[in-house]
């Protein structure tokens, strides 16, 4: 399932308190939040059995990489892009739940793609 966290305040603590409850529970859980706080890797985080961590640079690099191929030159926005970047690692490594916070909101917002999510808040 996904739950797609959107909202004025609160987002990233929302998905932190859920994030803690979900792998105490032995769920694998990825994350996509945003602004980072400290290093662009925290936006998103990748979930196994041990946890969750932050997206690696070699595997964060190969993925921006193979969104730009695929965009072809045409025009995308940063939050396009690495929103792209999280989608498409949590497409390759299984998971129990996607934690997904939405960015400025609104119909335009690179995290509305997703068809309807489990769970909206």
């Amino acid at each position: 399932p996904v739950v797609h966290v959107t909202g004025t305040n609160g987002k990233g603590s929302t998905i932190s308190m859920l994030r803690a409850a979900l792998e105490a529970d032995g769920k694998i859980v990825h994350c996509y939040t945003s602004p980072h706080l400290v290093c662009f890797h925290e936006r998103i985080r990748l979930g196994s059995r041990k946890g969750s961590a932050d997206i690696n640079e070699a595997s964060l690099t190969e993925l921006l990489e193979e969104i730009e191929a695929v965009n072809a030159g045409e025009d995308i926005t940063f939050f396009e892009s690495t929103t792209c970047a999280a989608f498409l690692a949590f497409s390759r490594i299984p998971a129990d739940v996607v934690l997904l916070e939405v960015g400025m909101g609104g119909l335009g917002d690179a995290t509305n793609v997703l068809d309807l999510p489990t769970v909206a808040c």
